[in-house]
């Protein structure tokens, strides 16, 4: 329960930021950076399949970012794929 419950706030940080163009990679990592380092067991345990997705777009678009800032070039582009991929998928 407390799982979801961090979910859904990290999940409320991020629709924040839609609203702020002053956000920085920092800012964002403060705020839900342990939602990103739940254990993979964690993740796949949390029933609602919705939140979980998102987490994992969340966390591949934020992935690709700090993959640029710290020059690993080649992860970059297959990291913000699967972040588009995933959207994608929520759609739907």
């Amino acid at each position: 329960m407390a799982f979801t419950t961090n979910f859904k706030s990290a999940f409320f940080q991020t629709d924040r930021l839609r609203d702020d163009s002053e956000w920085t990679v920092d800012a964002v990592l403060d705020d839900l950076g342990p939602a990103f380092w739940a254990s993979p067991e964690l993740l796949m345990a949390q029933k609602n399949k919705t939140l979980r997705t998102k987490l994992l777009a969340i966390a591949a678009y934020f992935g690709a970012l700090l993959a640029i800032r710290r020059g690993y070039d080649t992860i970059v582009k297959p990291l913000y794929q699967h972040a588009k991929c995933v959207c994608v998928w929520l759609a739907v």
